[in-house]
């Protein structure tokens, strides 16, 4: 009989960052280190990157220092409800921050807001789908014409990636993705990919 056994995931935030805690609350799919050095064998890293403060150097050689082991790595972007403040980092700025100074990374989502501005969904570049979290439960559909037209450059940029979710998994790619748990964006999709690592035990 074969039982799941966790990943073992290795946060990396900012040492005030509310994040790690609620971040091990949204992903019970892994065991979660948050400290170095670390007591268990790391499985993969998450990296959350905050929209009103950014990177700092200790995170950037932390992240490093797993990926030189090629590690399989997961980017949380978060802070992404603005409170009015209209000079706050958005998503795409985190994804451009993460490219200059880690490594390119993979963004299969795109953040959807609405009339306020806030975040209120995702759309999924691979099959042009809308993910809305507005409502009270989570709706998926195709999106519009003018929807598409508007992120056919994002889906092209995507396709041409040639991604494929091994690519995560053995550690080639690096994947960004927002992170709202207020919302319950993006904790369906992250899951998703965490789920991936689970190693199967005889």
């Amino acid at each position: 009989m074969q039982s799941e056994v966790k990943p073992v995931g290795a946060i990396i935030a900012s040492p005030d960052s509310p994040y790690p805690e609620t971040i091990k609350a949204d992903f019970p799919e892994a065991q979660w280190e948050s400290t170095t050095p670390y007591d268990r064998t790391i499985d993969f890293a998450l990296l959350v990157l905050e929209a009103d403060r950014g990177i700092s150097a200790d995170e950037i050689s932390r992240f490093h220092a797993l990926r030189e082991a090629q590690i399989p790595a997961l980017i949380l972007i978060t802070s992404l409800i603005t409170d009015g403040d209209a000079d706050r980092w958005d998503f795409d700025d985190l994804t451009m921050l993460a490219n200059r100074t880690l490594e390119e990374v993979v963004t299969p989502y795109l953040v959807l807001h609405d009339d306020e501005g806030q975040p209120s969904g995702l759309y999924e570049l691979a099959t042009n789908t809308i993910i809305d979290y507005s409502l009270s439960h989570v709706e998926r559909r195709p999106a519009d014409e003018d929807l598409r037209t508007l992120t056919a450059e994002f889906c092209t940029e995507f396709n041409e990636q040639n991604f494929d979710t091994s690519d995560f998994v053995t550690g080639l790619r690096v994947v960004a993705l927002p992170y709202v748990p207020e919302r319950r964006v993006g904790i369906a999709e992250t899951a998703y990919f965490i789920t991936k690592l689970l190693p199967i035990q005889p």
